[in-house]
């Protein structure tokens, strides 16, 4: 969760507030291998991420998925 806050030092750029749920989950399949899983903006909410007044607003990162396997020497 984000408060509203403002892109500017005179407070007149507001940047709304918003919520953003990610999830990241992962599995260890042997001692050294684990598969994970990490959803960014769950719910796929857009929102502005930056108003600064100098450049176009810039919104915050769409839904996102990635996932992989992680490899630890030992």
């Amino acid at each position: 969760w984000l408060s509203q806050s403002w892109g500017d030092n005179d407070n007149t750029l507001p940047v709304d507030a918003h919520f953003v749920a990610d999830l990241s989950v992962s599995y260890p399949f042997t001692s050294t291998l684990r598969g994970f899983v990490r959803i960014e903006n769950l719910a796929d909410r857009r929102y502005v991420a930056d108003n600064s007044g100098f450049e176009p607003l810039r919104l915050g990162t769409p839904f996102s998925a990635f996932a992989g396997l992680r490899w630890e020497l030992r």
